[in-house]
């Protein structure tokens, strides 16, 4: 008993030599920060990133607090971790470059990290939030990772119960191992390897298959979404609160250079997804009479322009434990802001 016992604890110093070890080398040969997607610092009104800071106001919405007796017609800005200005930080986002060129309007920011908008159900609490807040106009900012299968009603938390056994497995495990996000450069080696591993096997970071990238081969998906759109557009519509829709791009959409990198390194899409393909076909699925802006035109006016564009220019890139084609940074929230002005999408609100 006593020779198993010393057996084991020779094992398990071994193992524990060669995770300090490990540990030491990725410390000294990581070129990006571990944890640039987790804070550094927090308290219940700021989050502090090394990208920036996210606000959160008493309602908890990622922004300053509201003025509910302001008589100022009221934009919200709806949408995932993009919208709520991961990559720029607060007074950096689209909906605070507007909000200063805006003032006639009250700019609300509603998005969240991990919201997705895959159910009808999920519409619906928007819906009566923007309700809620008096909202005269509701702006959705798709992001392409939006791109999935509808959760039907009744199918409990999307993030836990949908999908493969791989995407289950890898909530499980996200959700046992966040805390060593921003103590541990191996683990985020690890996690950085494995995660660009399975997006060249087309799996997005939910587990999930990267559907926005293979649009030709998922008909049926881009069918949910647009049903989803058409459906927040009807409900919105009866409250009446104006809807706009805008189609966010990915960086291998508005640079070759970042199209040929991501490439190098074995991601793979459509031959029509660079040329937004996906984009396209949601769009044509909608109602007519829905306003939808497509952001690209916000990077690319020529097709010159996407030659020149560099990778990691006005997108995330690689500052962080992920390849990131979807997180645009402070220049590229800049741009964004600056087409949407350029639409006068502003100046049409009443």
């Amino acid at each position: 008993m006593r020779q198993v016992a010393k057996i084991a604890g020779i094992n398990l110093l071994v193992i524990v030599i060669i995770l300090l070890m490990g540990e030491g080398i990725a410390r000294y040969s990581v070129r990006y920060n571990p944890s640039y997607y987790t804070s550094v610092n927090a308290t219940d009104a700021v989050i502090e990133y090394p990208y920036g800071i996210i606000k959160r106001n008493s309602q908890g919405h990622p922004d300053d607090e509201f003025d509910l007796a302001d008589p100022r017609p009221r934009i919200a800005y709806v949408g995932d971790s993009v919208t709520m200005g991961v990559g720029a930080g607060h007074g950096y986002r689209f909906s605070d470059i507007l909000e200063q060129r805006f003032p006639q309007y009250q700019h609300m920011t509603l998005a969240s990290i991990g919201d997705s908008f895959d159910s009808k159900k999920y519409m619906d609490g928007r819906v009566a939030v923007a309700k809620e807040l008096g909202t005269s106009q509701f702006i959705y900012f798709y992001n392409l990772n939006d791109t999935l299968p509808t959760v039907t009603a009744g199918a409990g938390d999307p993030a836990m119960v949908r999908g493969s056994p791989l995407a289950r497995t890898i909530n499980f495990v996200k959700m046992r191992t966040e805390f060593l996000r921003n103590k541990s450069y191996l683990f985020n080696w690890v996690r950085f390897k494995g995660r660009n591993a399975l997006a060249r096997f087309g799996v997005g970071y939910r587990g999930e298959p990267s559907y926005e990238l293979f649009p030709e081969q998922n008909a049926a998906v881009l069918d949910d979404v647009a049903e989803r759109i058409n459906y927040l557009a009807a409900k919105l519509e009866k409250e009446g609160i104006a809807f706009t829709l805008v189609l966010l791009p990915y960086e291998m959409q508005i640079s070759k250079d970042a199209a040929d990198t991501y490439s190098r390194l074995g991601i793979k899409w459509d031959d029509g997804f660079i040329a937004g393909k996906t984009q396209d076909e949601i769009r044509a699925r909608l109602d007519p009479g829905i306003i939808v802006f497509d952001a690209r035109d916000a990077f690319v006016q020529a097709p010159q322009d996407r030659l020149n564009i560099k990778t990691g220019q006005y997108f995330v890139y690689n500052k962080g434990d992920s390849l990131d084609w979807n997180h645009p940074n402070r220049e590229g929230h800049a741009l964004i802001a600056n087409f949407l002005q350029r639409e006068e999408l502003f100046r049409q609100l009443q």
